[in-house]
Parts: structure tokens; C-alpha cells; sequence
């Protein structure tokens, strides 16, 4: 019987129905995963607090090998320096399930209860928005939801979140167009070209600086977290 190479094998994975759930593991799953670079993925994320559906550009990782080495430190980046998401490590393999995939790691039913996160991959890369720049205002002052309306709609930018419970940490969507954004019984709620979907409950605050506008929110064990719409320019780290 003439043995099979790995690439028969990620491909026979590959090629199984949709409906079915696949596990890949080690070097298949980079393999799998390496079939993805220049193309765009929808990165979903749901918790007590927040769901969204924010893209990155799913490229080669910084570092090709770095699911399987240990002695990397963490977090993990994968997209480019200017949109991507930042993963737990270690990771020991990739679940695919009707044309979702997630991230398995050694202590991800730590957060089984109150989150869960996955990611969905797209054929046509994403094209960049036009440019429409940030407009400035005073550094760190309060700004009612009526003026970051009038300030941001149509502005090109992108959303940062970090401190996220699942084995997504940390994430920075590509540049997107915000098309609407309200205010309702202190959740916000956010769409925005290129696929951009934000609900966030339990909003306390709203800073503005020149650069950003952040939304500061409490979950239940009255931690402060926080989503920030900057330039294209800035760093929101």
C-alpha cells in the first residue's frame, strides 16, 4: 500500500464535507493553514460582554513555526504588523466545523463558560477602504455618542480589542469605513465596512483623543475593558 505524504493527507482533510468536524494537528495544521495566506478571515467572538465579527488578513505568522515551539513567548501574532490577532498559546490543533474554524490550547476550558471565539475564512481578499482621515479633537476629554457620531461616521480606521477570555487575546481589524454607530440603554452597537459588526454592553465612558476614541466597559466582575477606534496611524497598544 503506497504511503500517504502529508500533503495527500491535509488535502483528503480538506476535501471531506463541510458539515463535518476536522481535527488538524502539528505540522498539518500549519499546512492547512499556510493554504490561507493572502486571503482575509472573519474572526468571531462572543461574551458576556461583546460580539463581533471584525476581519484581519490572514498571512503567514510571524514566526512559521511558532504553534509548535514552546519556547516562544506569548501572545502569538498571526495577520500583518497592521491587522491581525493575537493568539494563547500553546496551541495543539485546529478544528474546522461547517466552514468555522477555531484554535484548541491546553487550558481553553477555562473559558468554556462564558466565551467562545472562531474564524471564517474568505476566497477574495479585502480591499482597503478610501481614505477619509481621523478627524482631531482635544486629547482626553468625555464626548457624548452624538458627537463621536458626527466626528467618525464615514472615517476610515480600526478597531483594537484586547484582554478577550478564549484562545484569541487580542485583535486588530483591517482599515474599514464606519457607516453607523448608536447608543441604547448604555450598549453600543457599531457596523462598519469590510464586515464589521461590534456589540458591546455595559458602556461607562467614551474618551476622545486625537488619535482614537475609546469606549470603556465593565463586565460583571467590574473589570474594566475597553474597544478603541484609531487611525490607521496610531499604535493602540
Amino acid at each position: 500500500m503506497e504511503q500517504m505524504t502529508l500533503e495527500d493527507t491535509a488535502a483528503q482533510l480538506t476535501n471531506t464535507p463541510p458539515h463535518r468536524t476536522q481535527i488538524y494537528e502539528s505540522y498539518l495544521m500549519l499546512h492547512q493553514m499556510s493554504q490561507w495566506s493572502g486571503k482575509t478571515g472573519s474572526v468571531c467572538y462572543e461574551d458576556e460582554n461583546i460580539e463581533f465579527s471584525i476581519p484581519i488578513f490572514l498571512d503567514h505568522m510571524w514566526y512559521s513555526r511558532v504553534l509548535l515551539d514552546t519556547s516562544i513567548p506569548s501572545p502569538i501574532k498571526w495577520g500583518r504588523k497592521r491587522a491581525y490577532m493575537n493568539l494563547r498559546k500553546p496551541i495543539y490543533s485546529l478544528l474546522e466545523c461547517e466552514e468555522k474554524y477555531s484554535f484548541e490550547w491546553s487550558l481553553e476550558k477555562e473559558f468554556e463558560s462564558n466565551s467562545k471565539a472562531y474564524f471564517k475564512v474568505s476566497d477574495i481578499p479585502a480591499a482597503d477602504p478610501p481614505l477619509y482621515m481621523f478627524p482631531e479633537t482635544y486629547d482626553n476629554i468625555n464626548m457624548p455618542i452624538e458627537e463621536v457620531q458626527n466626528r467618525l461616521i464615514g472615517v476610515t480606521m480600526q478597531a483594537y480589542f484586547s484582554e478577550l477570555q478564549s484562545w484569541v487575546t487580542g485583535i486588530l481589524s483591517q482599515p474599514f469605513n464606519l457607516c453607523s454607530i448608536a447608543m441604547k440603554r448604555k450598549t453600543l452597537y457599531l457596523e462598519g465596512s469590510e464586515g464589521i459588526s461590534i456589540v458591546i454592553k455595559g458602556i461607562k465612558d467614551i474618551r476622545s483623543f486625537s488619535d482614537r476614541v475609546i469606549f470603556i466597559f465593565q463586565d460583571k466582575k467590574k473589570k474594566g475593558r475597553r474597544l478603541t477606534l484609531c487611525s490607521m496611524y496610531c499604535d493602540p497598544r
